[in-house]
């Protein structure tokens, strides 16, 4: 009786340990965060894609992953800078962003900056300083209303 036991005990710890012992690995939904290979940052992932778009050398790749991580610490800066208004931000960021790309196109060939985003032509932005002047100038010759109305 005694061996049935022993061997029933057995026999359900096997069936019990089968699936541990499976040569194919679990699906990745049910691997552990802590054996799962690290996730390509945002980072990586444009330099990567810069790379292959503008075929860069190794210096030039280097280049670009340095004028990234300073956009990157710039552009944070602002953001978590409380003495900088949030009207400003915005225009802040855009700034960083035309300054990092001056830097990359600085170290890129002909060939490459023929790939690489254009700059901003000016009568594009003649065009749209046109159109916010416009706007300003009206809305000052506005009335400003009092809220309140008058009946006769």
């Amino acid at each position: 009786m005694l061996a049935i036991r022993l061997g029933l005990s057995l026999a359900c710890g096997l069936l019990m340990a089968a699936p541990l012992m499976s040569a194919d690995p679990p699906p990745a939904s049910q691997t552990p965060a802590a054996h799962r290979p690290p996730a390509e940052s945002p980072l990586d992932r444009r330099v990567a894609t810069l790379s292959k778009a503008l075929d860069l050398n190794a210096e030039q790749q280097s280049m670009l992953r340095a004028a990234l991580e300073q956009q990157r610490a710039e552009i944070e800066r602002v953001w978590n800078d409380p003495s900088v208004p949030a009207a400003y931000r915005v225009g802040a960021t855009r700034a960083i962003t035309d300054r990092t790309a001056d830097r990359i196109r600085a170290f890129l060939n002909d060939e490459q900056k023929k790939k690489y985003n254009p700059p901003p032509r000016q009568e594009q932005n003649a065009a749209t300083s046109t159109d916010v002047e416009a706007w300003m100038k009206a809305t000052r010759a506005r009335p400003k209303s009092t809220g309140t109305t008058t009946t006769n």
